[in-house]
């Protein structure tokens, strides 16, 4: 028997996370396949960091908000607050 229970939806935002992050892989892999048969470097080059730099926010987003929050510190002499707990994780 399946019992319905309340949840935080962190499950499903997960979920969300990884089919957009591969979704953009998909996308960002096909135009470095064309600049690359252009012989585009300086748009190739572009199209690796932009993916590298957005690889890191949807597989990584603790990580990423914490950097940017260290970031931020450095940039408004503030110390930065740590990253939440996300709900459901240990």
């Amino acid at each position: 028997m399946n019992h319905l229970a309340l949840t935080t939806g962190s499950e499903v935002a997960d979920w969300i996370m990884v089919i957009a992050g591969n979704a953009f892989g998909a996308v960002m892999a096909y135009r470095a396949v064309l600049y690359f048969f252009r012989e585009d470097w300086g748009k190739l080059v572009t199209c690796v960091f932009a993916g590298v730099f957005v690889v890191g926010f949807v597989f990584f987003p603790d990580q990423a908000q914490s950097l940017l929050g260290e970031v931020w510190g450095k940039v408004s002499e503030t110390s930065a607050a740590p990253a939440p707990e996300r709900v459901g994780q240990s």
